[in-house]
């Protein structure tokens, strides 16, 4: 059924519809023919439903005037029931979920592969490395599970059935009348892996396997050939002297550019090769030849490259391969080729992969490092991929079914298109909200339009398919069956890709229900939807995500599938060097600065923090005298409340794992930061937490000191200023100082051995001694020293982050100047 705009898909005993349902509230929806003939009307006061059969109605009293409340005796469970019948079944999914949460793996997806049974890896679990990683001596605290998350309205398990559209099935009440809300329907999730849409994300790899097999050896008992031999890698980044033409009529400007030659265009294909695919795995490398390939693909691609070409410390032997000037040649193909594509004779419904595919890598770049003008354009245009998303089968429309008499090599071509379209999908999401978090814009896609499985295994994707069926680590597990595992507590096994798409999962929710939140300040909220408790449910959940799924946010993993992989050169008859130690496992810096970042804008906007921090507007909205007003009593409120102080840890921590060595690591050393090399582009959310933390120390402490306000208002009054504490020693002393009074408990690891549950407790532990760490307002050093890395960033928005910065440092001192007018210069 469609609901809200999304499709439900419900077991036939759950369905209001369904015969097998005798609920009295559904009847009156079943016999609506009937009702103006025999309705029996209910007389409690704003009820109006009506039933066409006495017995009915008089069942349906029983909600208004129950003879008998049957309670549930489920430990943790406090729900009631007016009849014995729906008590049974309430009490039988309980048992039904405690039999799976007991269970070692999830059996979703089973395998139709003759020879391969799915290995021990499949579904959920803790990793069997686990026990591997370094371990981090935590003294015993607490016990604070995330099913017994502290009461603030209603627990987490209403709230999760809210949002999985549980709590209708299990009192039998009108699903209808519980998402009544306008554009914020509840997450619908499929209790059984078969009632998922077997649309073009579902092939099974392992089916589609065997039909291959089958069809080598069904006609000779000789060894079969392999169909598909193992792809030529050193095509994937081979031009022709045609395809450069092609390329140079495509965007004539860059003729005259010195890097375009087919040596230098190969080197950047190379590039995205080795630095943004591993992230973001969208195209399939095994059957990809860049000769065939579509011009303006290969254009993003080659923008990406050249962009990364200028953040890695390349040795090339051959002069001619050399890069000049890698940003000034990614922005003169980036400017050109939305337009390009816009102008394409396939830029329509359903569009081309390759359409798909072009705009995120453009997407990516213009939001991620470019110059301002692209930024901006990035965001108006970010809708329009979204669009063509909603009109293919990945976002909506007609399952992709395959024909069983077809070959097997088709079976096989369709599988990579339907798999691509997937991914690109996934990763569409996954900008869409993690952009929301990073810049602060509106989100489009919500977890429950994610109807989809998660992406299959690499050992699938990049390698090319042979007659020897590859044994894949995980199955198909369906993504909102891994979201509502994860909201649970669940840790969800998947690759690196896949992790990236749960934490947006998170953070879709995270936007849902501050919808929701808006909503009920309106008094538009339904009754019976509980959402009180949802910021510690999330934060629960995304401290099982970092510890129990990602393993830390600072491993490489966590971005990266294969680490060694990664830094394999692709130029291996020219043994030119292409590798960064940022890919390297010995780099424990942050790789998933969202984790950190969807904590801080749980309680406050993007809007509200940068104007109180002195920028003269944001997103062209300038604001008035009574908003800056209103802006600051809400950071001061925020300030004080107890989610300031998670804002706060978060954004220490996230600059402790930029900035320092981890504390269970071997040696103490300090990161030094260069916006312009970083190949996870980072600068904007290093540049904002720092801004983040200024708020909450400012509006609690107050400046650092008053150099200024004697001195006057000098323009070089920073450089004249002492600072009490360089950035370095700050941070140091800070993270030192909060350990020690949280009783030695390390929240800065690079692998950690606790679980996410422990993690929680950690994180709850020392938000509560915040407040007695001293000095944390001598915070002028760290400004300064961020401001002078972000200064000569080449992304435009990292430059802004360091005049507002500075701005910041200045007020620190005692500066009266409010707004940083220069900020966007």
């Amino acid at each position: 059924m469609e609901q809200n705009g999304k499709m439900t898909f419900m077991r036939a005993k759950d369905n209001p519809n369904s015969s097998e349902s005798s609920s009295p509230e559904h009847d009156h929806a079943n016999n609506a023919g009937k009702e103006d003939v025999a309705g029996h009307r209910c007389d409690f006061p704003g009820c109006h439903k009506s039933f066409s059969r006495r017995e009915h109605l008089s069942r349906h009293q029983l909600n208004h005037y129950p003879k008998k409340v049957y309670r549930c005796e489920w430990d943790g469970c406090s729900k009631t029931f007016v009849r014995n019948d729906l008590l049974q079944r309430h009490l039988k999914r309980h048992k039904d979920k405690e039999q799976k949460r007991s269970s070692k793996r999830h059996q979703i997806g089973k395998t139709l592969d003759r020879h391969n049974s799915v290995g021990d890896d499949v579904g959920t679990g803790q990793s069997d490395s686990e026990d591997d990683r370094p371990m981090t001596v935590v003294p015993k605290t607490e016990s604070f599970q995330v099913d017994e998350l502290p009461p603030e309205g209603s627990s987490s398990k209403s709230l999760i059935s809210w949002l999985f559209n549980d709590s209708e099935r299990d009192s039998g009440t009108d699903s209808k009348s519980s998402t009544a809300d306008a554009g914020l329907g509840s997450l619908s999730y499929p209790t059984n892996g078969d009632l998922f849409l077997t649309g073009p994300f579902d092939i099974s790899p392992n089916a589609m396997m065997g039909l291959l097999q089958n069809v080598n050896t069904s006609t000779t008992n000789s060894p079969a050939p392999d169909l598909f031999p193992d792809h030529d890698r050193s095509i994937i980044s081979r031009l022709t002297e045609s395809k450069v033409a092609e390329l140079g009529q495509t965007i004539t400007d860059i003729q005259k550019n010195s890097n375009f030659t087919l040596k230098r265009l190969e080197r950047m294909l190379d590039m995205y090769w080795n630095f943004f695919h591993p992230r973001f795995p969208i195209l399939h490398k095994p059957t990809f030849v860049a000769a065939d390939s579509p011009p303006v693909l290969l254009l993003a691609m080659a923008m990406m490259g050249s962009k990364l070409a200028g953040c890695v410390s390349e040795q090339v032997n051959d002069i001619d391969q050399q890069i000049d000037k890698p940003s000034e040649f990614a922005l003169a193909i980036a400017k050109p080729l939305r337009w390009l594509i816009f102008s394409s004779p396939h830029f329509h419904p359903p569009a081309k992969i390759w359409i798909i595919q072009s705009l995120l890598i453009l997407e990516f770049y213009e939001k991620n490092c470019s110059i301002r003008e692209m930024h901006e354009r990035a965001h108006l245009h970010h809708g329009t991929t979204v669009q063509l998303l909603r009109r293919s089968p990945s976002l909506g429309g007609n399952p992709f079914k395959l024909d069983e008499m077809e070959s097997s090599e088709n079976i096989y071509n369709k599988w990579i298109e339907a798999e691509s379209m997937k991914r690109s999908t996934l990763m569409c999401f996954y900008m869409d909200a993690i952009d929301a978090i990073s810049f602060g814009h509106q989100i489009l896609i919500y977890a429950h339009q994610i109807q989809m499985t998660m992406p299959c295994d690499d050992s699938l994707w990049e390698n090319a398919l042979t007659a020897n069926p590859v044994k894949p680590v995980n199955g198909n597990v369906h993504f909102l069956v891994a979201l509502k595992n994860l909201l649970n507590g669940i840790p969800v096994k998947t690759n690196s890709f896949g992790k990236k798409v749960l934490v947006s999962g998170i953070c879709s929710i995270m936007y849902q229900m501050q919808q929701r939140e808006l909503q009920a300040s309106f008094g538009l909220d339904g009754k019976g939807s509980s959402s009180g408790n949802w910021r510690q449910m999330l934060i629960a959940a995304f401290a099982v995500w970092r510890n129990d799924v990602g393993g830390s946010c600072c491993s490489s993993r966590t971005a990266i599938e294969n680490t060694s992989s990664a830094q394999t050169s692709l130029l291996a008859e020219n043994q030119n060097d292409i590798r960064s130690p940022q890919f390297s496992e010995s780099d424990t810096r942050c790789k998933c600065i969202a984790y950190h970042m969807a904590h801080i804008f749980m309680s406050i906007s993007h809007y509200d923090f940068m104007i109180f921090a002195g920028a003269p507007w944001r997103m062209n909205v300038k604001p008035t005298l009574a908003d800056r007003q209103a802006i600051s009593k809400r950071v001061y409120d925020w300030s004080k409340s107890e989610h300031g102080k998670i804002c706060a840890l978060q954004s220490y921590l996230l600059l402790w794992e930029m900035f320092l060595s981890p504390q269970d690591g071997k040696y103490e050393f300090n990161y030094e930061y260069d916006a312009s090399t970083d190949i996870f582009f980072r600068s904007n959310v290093v540049g904002l937490c720092v801004i983040v933390l200024w708020c909450y120390n400012f509006c609690n402490y107050g400046p650092e000191s008053y150099f200024l306000s004697i001195e006057g208002e000098a323009e070089d009054g920073v450089a004249k200023a002492e600072q009490r504490e360089d950035g370095y020693h700050y941070l140091r002393r800070i993270r030192t100082e909060m350990t020690g009074l949280a009783g030695g408990i390390c929240l800065h690891t690079w692998y950690s051995n606790m679980s996410g549950n422990v993690f929680y407790n950690a994180l709850k532990r020392h938000a509560s001694i915040l407040l007695d760490v001293k000095n944390k307002e001598y915070i002028v050093g760290l400004c300064q020293m961020v401001s002078k890395m972000l200064w000569d960033a080449d992304y435009s928005v990292a430059r802004e982050h360091a005049r507002l910065l500075q701005h910041c440092a200045e007020r620190s001192m005692g500066s009266h100047r409010i707004v940083k007018e220069d900020m966007y210069m």
